[in-house]
């Protein structure tokens, strides 16, 4: 089976490509490449340009390029909540003791793979709504496949877009969340961040807060759009904006950052998860927050979720957010 790569962008079409794939630190003048990295940034090289690449509204060449790949047959572990909530505990004594206000710890369901291909999946990601984007990346025998609600950065021109999306419920409790000062101040927390980030970049304007409903979820989401002084330079727009909040620590300083890699590296959190994974095609760059997804490794399956943690949480509602995010990617990608 090819290596590939393939995102929906903000225009709605879908930009796939083939390896092998050539590494770069910076992304060509014209043609496509693809941003993929680790949480960490690791990669100096991430920059990855396909040796055939194209656009089309759904996922036709990516489909054809699986070679009759069988549906998988999954063996998934129970989900245990004790090491998890081992992290909550650090976390909210951190909060509590005044060092952080908000960290995101990461789940992850594992599973082992008995028969078939995580591949075969990749069919449910065509004709997404317009507010989810479908993305994925394979290289020799590991890869990932989801569908993302969260935009890191959208840049046309001098145009750049993102949004604060911050705050889970189910559809069956929207209206309670609506009014829940805990969703809110998570929420809040993520934006106002955002818009003091980007302001030395130019004129930013942020969105009223809306409810986006996504199938059985929903979440607080607020636009935010930057009109730029300079033309960007996307390595450094991608360090200064991730991790947001959303995926992150608050405050964002070294030492947070440090303790929040520490407690996703403790929970055994997969590298890529709430990474950036973007597409560069011909001057105009669009880049998501890897969530949402399911990853593998030759037969090991991984699906991994975050949740914000801040004073205001409790361990079992976080706990019920965790299986509510958890099933929603297994019902988009129908495993």
């Amino acid at each position: 089976m090819k290596d590939y790569a393939f995102l929906k962008t903000d225009s709605g079409q879908i930009v796939s490509g083939f390896g092998p794939f050539t590494s770069r630190t910076e992304p060509p003048e014209s043609g496509v490449a693809f941003y993929c990295n680790d949480f960490d940034l690791g990669d100096a090289m991430p920059w990855k340009v396909p040796t055939q690449w194209g656009m089309s509204p759904d996922l036709t060449t990516v489909r054809a390029s699986l070679n009759g790949a069988r549906h998988p047959d999954i063996r998934w572990e129970p989900p245990d909540q004790g090491p998890f909530a081992t992290i909550y505990e650090a976390i909210m004594r951190e909060i509590l003791d005044g060092e952080m206000t908000k960290s995101v710890p990461v789940f992850t369901e594992r599973g082992a793979l008995q028969s078939g291909a995580i591949d075969s999946l990749i069919p449910n990601l065509d004709h997404l709504p317009a507010s989810l984007f479908g993305y994925g990346f394979r290289e020799g025998d590991a890869g990932l496949i989801g569908a993302t609600p969260e935009l890191l950065l959208s840049v046309h021109g001098r145009h750049l877009e993102t949004m604060a999306l911050a705050g889970t419920t189910s559809v069956e409790q929207a209206e309670a969340f609506e009014a829940d000062p805990k969703e809110i101040a998570e929420h809040e927390f993520v934006a106002e961040y955002l818009v003091h980030k980007l302001q030395p970049l130019g004129h930013v304007r942020r969105d009223d807060r809306q409810l986006l409903t996504l199938g059985t979820i929903a979440h607080f989401l607020s636009s935010i759009h930057v009109e730029l002084l300079e033309p960007p330079d996307l390595n450094s727009l991608i360090r200064l904006m991730h991790p947001t909040p959303a995926l992150g620590a608050l405050p964002r300083t070294p030492p947070m950052l440090d303790k929040l890699r520490g407690y996703r590296a403790q929970l055994g959190a997969p590298a890529r998860f709430g990474a950036p994974f973007g597409a560069w095609v011909n001057g105009s760059f669009h880049a998501v927050v890897a969530i949402r997804h399911v990853s593998w490794s030759a037969n090991r399956v991984f699906l991994p979720v975050g949740c914000g943690v801040i004073a205001a949480s409790v361990l079992e509602k976080e706990w019920r957010e965790l299986a509510l995010k958890r099933s929603s990617v297994k019902r988009l990608l129908g495993l």
